[in-house]
């Protein structure tokens, strides 16, 4: 075999190794980023009352409530978290009401821990 070939062929490999990480880390992604699907459940009433009452209290004006108004609030939500946890230990099951009781108004976060960040940076510069 010339060297021409060989340096050829090897070419070749590299460009069908850097084919299958790009492959690879596309379905890694997509395998992350998928959501679970869930059957459609019968949703209680009062499940939807506490949801569009947090709602409410979440859209309201902090700043304008007195410290009394905003402590009256505080125990009103712990109330309402503590009666939907009764009400998904009930049901044996999680509705996204309680999840926003959980996250609060600002919503939850996207965390990355330190390896999955060291994994992606090495990844990325590997493949570009």
């Amino acid at each position: 075999m010339s060297g021409e070939a060989r340096r050829y062929d090897w070419k070749l490999k590299i460009n069908d190794m850097k084919t299958l990480m790009k492959t690879f880390f596309a379905l890694l992604c997509v395998a992350f980023l998928a959501a679970p699907v869930r059957a459609a459940e019968e949703v209680p009433a009062r499940v939807l009352e506490i949801d569009a009452r947090v709602q409410e209290v979440y859209a309201m004006d902090f700043k304008e409530l007195s410290a009394k108004e905003r402590g009256a609030l505080r125990k009103e939500l712990r109330g309402l978290k503590k009666e939907m946890k009764a009400i998904e230990k009930e049901h044996n099951t999680s509705y996204q009401a309680s999840e926003r009781l959980k996250d609060g108004p600002r919503g939850s976060g996207l965390y990355i821990s330190t390896g999955a960040l060291i994994i992606i940076l090495i990844l990325l510069i590997i493949l570009l």
